[in-house]
Parts: C-alpha cells; structure tokens; sequence
C-alpha cells in the first residue's frame, strides 16, 4: 500500500519538477529573443538614418511609412519579450515546521497524500504563470513576423527606388526643372536686351558715346550730418565755380 502511494507522491513531484524546467525554458527564450530583438532595432536604425539623411535617393512617402510600422513592431515584439522575461513569484516545496510535524504524527500513507496534495497546488500556481510567459512571449513572435514581413517589403521598395531607372527619371524631372527656369531666365533676359536696344538705337555690344555719366556720390567716416554737411559744401563751391 505504501508502494502505491509513494508512486503518487513521485508523480505529482515529476509534474512539478517539468513545469519549473518549462519555467526555466521560457525565460531562456525570452532572453534570446530579446537580445536579437535589441540589435535588429540598432541596426534598422542605424540603417534608417544612412538611407533618409546620408544617402542621396530620393524616396517617396511609403517608404517612411513603411519604414515606421516596421520600428513600431520591432518596439511592440521587444516589450512583450520584456514583460515575459519579467520576475514573477513562482512556488516551490515548503521546508517548514509544519512538514516535520506532518512526518512526527502522521503514517508514511498519510505523508505521500499530504506532499501529493503540496505538489499539485504548485503545480497549478506555476501552470498560471507559465501561461502568462507563454501568451507574451506569442504575441511577441507575432509582432515579430509582421515587422520582417514589413522589413522585406521596406528592403523592396528601398531597392526599387534606388534603382537607376527610378534615379534617371528623378534625374530627368530636376533637369527638366532646370531647363524650364533657364528658359525663363534667358528669355527675360532677351526682352529686356531688346527693349534696351530699341530706347538706345545701338546694336548690341556697342557703346553708346553721348551717354551722361550718373553722379558722384560722398561719404565719411563719420556721422551722416557731417556728410550731409559736406555735400552741401561741395555743391556750393560747385556752383560758384561754374558761376
């Protein structure tokens, strides 16, 4: 009889001992997954800035959407492997006063049934927080499924768009923009030549010999009333001379 019960007690303890080594299994992935997690962020960032800031192509809006949904699934995937690597409070097999006193009064049969019935509640309490790591750690993989399917997609487009026939067509529209504002400037510049020739009678490149030259123009160091001042000196002197 104490064969059978003693075989009950080794069971529930070997029920124990696989959900404190599931435990251990899901806070070791946990782990892992959050460290790859960490440097693919550093380095899609790293990537993300070289492309928008350094590199010289020209990329359109869906690319920086693209781009964000990508970092807001690799930030989702990295809080969940956090929350599943989070500490929790696990049970374990009491070591109390209590347990001697259970072996000082009670039969051998009575014991097994009694560290039997320890065992299962444990293994109900750990069986709760195991399914707790379980479903972060699930969501968590989801997010990261979605931001490398949305990562291959952002690498496309990148590619796409950086391609020499996507560059020689942004190439030929800012030449084409060019060409317009040269079109432009050159024929302001034609009428007011033509104008110009037409007021002054003179073909182009010849001077005009009778042109009046503009007038002097004064300055001092000073303050602006002394070269009011002295202009109107020099005027005067001016004019009596040619009196």
């Amino acid at each position: 009889m104490e064969d059978k019960w003693s075989l009950l007690y080794e069971y529930a303890r070997k029920a124990f001992d696989d959900e404190v080594n599931r435990f251990a299994r899901l806070d070791d992935k946990a782990v892992k997954f959050i460290t790859a997690t960490s440097i693919i962020i550093t380095i899609f960032i790293a990537l993300s800035k070289w492309l928008f800031s350094e590199s010289n192509n020209c990329f359109t809006v869906y690319v920086y959407f693209i781009s964000g949904l990508v970092f807001i699934f690799l930030c989702m995937a990295w809080f969940f492997y956090f929350l599943s690597l989070k500490l929790a409070i696990v049970p374990k097999i009491p070591m109390t006063d209590e347990v001697f006193e259970l072996f000082k009064s009670k039969n051998i049969s009575t014991v097994y049934v009694a560290l039997y019935k320890v065992a299962r509640t444990a293994v109900e309490e750990i069986t709760i927080t195991i399914c707790k790591k379980s479903k972060y750690l699930a969501w968590g993989f989801k997010c990261t499924i979605f931001a490398g399917l949305l990562l291959i997609l952002f690498i496309s487009m990148v590619a796409l768009e950086s391609s020499n026939i996507h560059n020689v067509f942004c190439v030929a529209k800012l030449n084409t923009q060019h060409k317009e504002v040269n079109v432009m400037c050159k024929d302001n510049s034609t009428n007011a030549n033509s104008s110009s020739n037409t007021n002054s009678g003179q073909p182009d490149n010849e001077p005009d010999l009778d042109v009046i030259s503009p007038s002097l123009q004064y300055a001092t160091e000073g303050l602006d009333s002394i070269t009011d001042e002295k202009g109107k000196i020099l005027n005067e002197s001016t004019k009596k001379d040619e009196k």
